[in-house]
C-alpha cells in the first residue's frame, strides 16, 4: 500500500541520514587527527629542530636572518674570537627562533647567542661555569661582558683558581696580572720563611 511505502521511504531515508552524519564526522575526526599528527612545518620550524640536533648550519641560518633579535635576561657573560658555534660537551635544552642557544647545567641557565656566553648570576658557582665554558668555547682569550661585581668576580675566580686566561679588558686583565704577581710575591715568601725554619742557622 502507498502508506506502507511511505513508510520504507522514510526508514531508507532516516538510514541513509544517519549513515551520511557517522561519514562526516568520522571524516572530520580523521581530519582532526592528520592536523595534529601532521602539523604544517616552516622552514624556521625545521631549522630549530635541527639546531637542537647539532646541525651548526642551521644555527647560523637562524643567526644569521636580519630580523634577528637578541633577548633574554641574561646579561653577564664571557666573548671570544675563536668562536665554536655549539658547546660540544652540552646538550642544548632549547633553541630559540633568533639563534639563541639555551643550556642547563646543574640548575644553572646559560645562554648562548653568537656572541657571548650569558649568565644572569654572579654566585661563585656560576661564575666557574661560564670560566670554564668560556674557555671551551672561545679558548684562553676572553672579554668580560656585564656588571662591574661580575667582571671583577670572573678575574677573582680566574686569578684564585690558577686559570690560564688573558682578558682583553684592558683593566681587567691589569687586574689579573696584579693578583698573580701578589700570589707569586706572597708564595715565594712562604718559600723564604718555611726554608728558614728548616734551616735556622
Amino acid at each position: 500500500s502507498k502508506r506502507d511505502k511511505w513508510k520504507m521511504y522514510q526508514s531508507l531515508h532516516s538510514q541513509k541520514t544517519d549513515l551520511l552524519k557517522g561519514v562526516r564526522s568520522s571524516y572530520h575526526e580523521e581530519i582532526g587527527e592528520m592536523h595534529t599528527k601532521y602539523v604544517r612545518r616552516t622552514w624556521q620550524d625545521f631549522l630549530l629542530d635541527e639546531a637542537m640536533k647539532g646541525d651548526v648550519v642551521a644555527l647560523k641560518a637562524l643567526r644569521s636572518r636580519e630580523s634577528r633579535k637578541i633577548k633574554g635576561a641574561q646579561k653577564n657573560g664571557l666573548a671570544g674570537t675563536d668562536n665554536v658555534l655549539m658547546l660540544r660537551k652540552l646538550k642544548p635544552v632549547n633553541v630559540r627562533p633568533n639563534g639563541d642557544v639555551l643550556y642547563d647545567v646543574g640548575g644553572m641557565s646559560v645562554r648562548d647567542n653568537g656572541h657571548a656566553l650569558l649568565v644572569e648570576h654572579s654566585d661563585p658557582k656560576t661564575v666557574d661555569l661560564v670560566l670554564r665554558l668560556g674557555i671551551e668555547k672561545y679558548g684562553t682569550e676572553l672579554t668580560i661582558e656585564g656588571s662591574e661585581y661580575f667582571k671583577m668576580s670572573v678575574v677573582n675566580a680566574a686569578s684564585d683558581k690558577g686559570v690560564a686566561v688573558k682578558f682583553t679588558n684592558p683593566e681587567l686583565e691589569s687586574r689579573r696580572q696584579f693578583l698573580e704577581t701578589v700570589k707569586l710575591s706572597v708564595v715565594g715568601r712562604d718559600k723564604t720563611n718555611q726554608a728558614s725554619q728548616n734551616n735556622p742557622n
